[in-house]
């Protein structure tokens, strides 16, 4: 549950399929851009959303499991968020 200060604005669930990731990482961008994110960030999000997505598919379920993990993008005050959470193996 968000803080009463968040707002939810996108949240998608993708499978575990990294060929997806470009239209992942696209479709934040796109949303972030729509909330007021500079051009000059894009590349460094777009990096970042890729990295953490990828760190997902690659380590957080076994090599034959088809999993899902969601990307969702939160407006808080003065800020934009982008979080990754995935239902995959535990994580030490």
């Amino acid at each position: 549950m968000l803080p009463d200060s968040d707002e939810s604005i996108a949240r998608v669930t993708m499978t575990t399929d990294a060929d997806l990731l470009p239209t992942v990482v696209g479709f934040v961008l796109q949303v972030t851009r729509r909330l007021g994110l500079a051009d000059d960030s894009d590349e460094k999000l777009g990096l970042a959303v890729e990295t953490v997505c990828r760190n997902v598919i690659e380590h957080a379920f076994d090599p034959d499991e088809t999993g899902r993990y969601d990307i969702e993008v939160v407006r808080r005050p003065g800020q934009v968020v982008v979080a990754v959470e995935d239902r995959g193996l535990p994580f030490d």
